[in-house]
């Protein structure tokens, strides 16, 4: 994944080069092949390389134009063939950025929309002295910026944003403790993000920001057969992971997690590397020998036995969870992954030791495909549609399946039926906040714990499917992942050929009683290992976070004995404790929330340590948390309590 940044003065000022050069060097610390800059009169862009397609390298970037217009880009464009057609383009071996070049230099922002695949981009319009920042439609690719009166800077990483101001964002933490955080906030009020599939243009009139693609205007497909939907389906699930495969710059492995979502595209990705002539690919699966309810090698090895290849295996107990890690949290923002960091770290080690830059992940196959058992949105979409004999059917079917009584899947289908049209009165927030949040907070998290979605929507199924897919947009968009490490992470079954496609079709197509993934598993069941075709869900790690919980008890003891979090007024911290203690006894599951308390922890440590007044002083004197103590307050207890430890 490349790195990328700039300053543009709308004022007409010059751009001081010091400080690009200085934002370069800072982008080229994050690993690159080779960094470049351009500068213009107020306009200036650096870009720092880290090649994972073969066309990467025909372009230099940042690309300047003839007409002064400037262009960098960073990702993957999934259907150029299109793209090189309509824009009449003759060379087929035109890079990804030129070919983005051409057609915002003949269409402007609306090409935007055209583009399928992985990316963020930044266009600089010397002309018009207009600036436009613009990322996909899952947010693959970070891009933030922040303004200053007439004066904007961006890049791909917040901590070149900050310059030394890091008031934390109220609401952005709301999120994270929620339901997933805003995908156009980062942790620091005066950074954003761009939004995943918004354009944002700049001038000096000023910011404007529109959406380029939602899932609210989706035509309905319907065809007469199964058969038709699984042939479709097949076709897009083989072009998701083609496009990726077929131009990749080195090898590609995949994780191999031993459930339907990761293994089917491991087997389709076995299809396609033998008809482009490739060796298969390789498979990365974390194991566990000690927590054996954890443990998925059971199905991992299924998949390797039909592939006849063996994969890495990364066991916990090398790389233990909740471990004191060496590395320290990113100044980024706060990341549940820390709590798992040995493992990312050996992840990232693996795949620069083997030359890999692109890992194949099944993240977000089970709110694509159809992972919810429910059958709450097909009845909400049955009485929508005043299908009531058929909703009296389904209605008896959907509980013998699922083995309950009628009347509570009567009451839900009706609430759901009611959100499709006015989601904020009739639909509750996706997540209740847990116990050791502090009370004033709570309802900040409750107010930021409704999903993301567009709308009006035709049905009740189609509000639930869009749910789905913000849910995990809100994951992938915070860049939980780009913080271990350099990996080019591709998410097949989030394709937007094939997001579209299950948006379109109806309900019953992806889910049926008793057969989640009911389109994903008719069209694939031949390709897959019987058993692992068949299953209806996975193991769960819980047992390896409890013994990691009891392993690092003591260690987890300490950190909340004096937590930042009540400074900050987000946690209480006797209900921390509490939590962290029924955590180790393994009885109550929701006690696992304690890993984002964790998380949230050490990067406010972290952020307090570079700069000990993180919050503006209006709000260091008047914000007080449960206990009655002050920012300042706080620290100075924690100082006068380490002082008196070392006398």
């Amino acid at each position: 994944m490349n790195e990328l940044g700039g300053i543009v003065n709308f004022d007409e000022a010059s751009v001081d080069a010091d400080e690009l050069f200085q934002m370069q060097r800072a982008l080229s610390d994050y690993g690159c092949d080779e960094s470049s800059y351009l500068m213009t009169d107020v306009a200036a862009l650096c870009f720092c390389a880290y090649r994972t397609s073969t066309e990467s390298r025909l372009t230099k970037q940042p690309l300047a134009l003839g007409n002064g217009n400037v262009l960098v880009f960073d990702g993957i464009v999934q259907n150029r063939k299109e793209l090189l057609h309509s824009l009449k383009i003759s060379s087929a071996e035109s890079s990804d950025v030129a070919i983005v070049a051409a057609g915002l230099s003949q269409r402007g922002s609306e090409f935007i929309k055209q583009i399928v695949g992985s990316f963020a981009l930044v266009w600089w319009d010397q002309f018009r002295r207009r600036l436009i920042l613009a990322r996909d439609h899952i947010g693959s690719r970070p891009l933030y910026y922040r303004t200053t009166g007439q004066r904007i800077r961006f890049a791909s990483e917040i901590s070149v944003l900050l310059d030394g101001s890091t008031a934390v964002d109220d609401e952005y933490i709301a999120g994270f403790l929620g339901a997933g955080p805003k995908t156009d906030r980062t942790p620091y009020r005066h950074v954003k993000a761009v939004k995943p599939a918004t354009i944002i243009e700049i001038d000096r009139n000023g910011l404007k920001a529109f959406r380029f693609w939602d899932l609210s205007n989706i035509k309905s497909i319907t065809y007469a057969t199964d058969q038709a939907y699984e042939e479709h389906f097949q076709t897009l699930a083989l072009k998701s992971i083609s496009s990726v495969l077929e131009r990749s710059n080195g090898p590609v492995f995949g994780e191999l997690s031993g459930g339907l979502d990761s293994t089917a595209i491991v087997c389709l990705a076995d299809e396609v590397t033998a008809r482009l002539g490739q060796s298969p690919i390789e498979t990365l699966s974390r194991v566990h020998d000690d927590s054996r309810t954890s443990d998925e090698r059971e199905y991992i090895q299924l998949v390797e036995e039909l592939r006849a290849k063996l994969g890495i295996h990364i066991r916990e107990e090398d790389f233990p969870i909740l471990s004191a890690t060496n590395s320290e949290p990113s100044i980024n923002g706060p990341n549940p992954f820390y709590c798992f960091a040995e493992y990312h770290h050996a992840v990232c080690r693996i795949l620069a030791r083997k030359g890999v830059r692109t890992l194949l992940s099944g993240k977000g196959g089970d709110q694509i495909l159809g992972g919810n058992p429910s059958g709450v949105p097909e009845l909400a979409d049955l009485l929508a549609r005043g299908r009531f004999l058929s909703f009296a059917r389904q209605l008896q079917s959907w509980s013998l399946a699922s083995h309950g009584p009628s009347l509570p899947l009567l009451s839900q289908s009706v609430k759901s039926a009611l959100a499709a049209y006015a989601p904020r009165l009739f639909s509750g927030p996706t997540y209740t906040a847990p116990k050791w949040i502090a009370e004033p907070f709570r309802e900040k998290i409750y107010a930021c714990s409704f999903a993301e979605t567009d709308g009006p929507f035709r049905y009740p199924s189609d509000l639930d499917q869009t749910a789905g897919f913000s849910s995990v947009v809100a994951s992938i968009s915070a860049q939980y992942r780009r913080q271990w490490g350099k990996i080019n992470v591709s998410y097949p079954w989030l394709y937007r050929p094939l997001v579209e496609f299950m948006q379109a079709i109806p309900f019953v197509q992806r889910v049926r009683p008793g057969q989640t993934r009911s389109l994903m598993r008719r069209s694939l069941q031949s390709r897959l290992p019987a058993r692992i075709a068949q299953r209806r869900g996975k193991r769960s790690p819980t047992e390896a976070l409890v013994r990691a919980i009891r392993r690092e008890f003591p260690r987890l003891q300490a950190l909340f004995d004096e937590p930042l979090m009540t400074a900050y007024g987000y946690g209480d911290r006797s209900g921390l404790q509490a939590t962290l203690h029924r955590a180790r006894e393994g009885t109550d599951l929701t006690t696992l929330s304690i890993v984002m308390a964790i998380s949230l922890e050490v990067w406010l440590r972290k952020i307090n340590q570079l700069h000990q007044d993180p919050i503006s002083a209006e709000r260091r004197e008047s914000f007080h948390n449960v206990a009655g103590l002050t920012i300042r307050d706080h620290l100075i207890r924690k100082s006068q309590s380490g002082a008196s430890q070392s006398n």
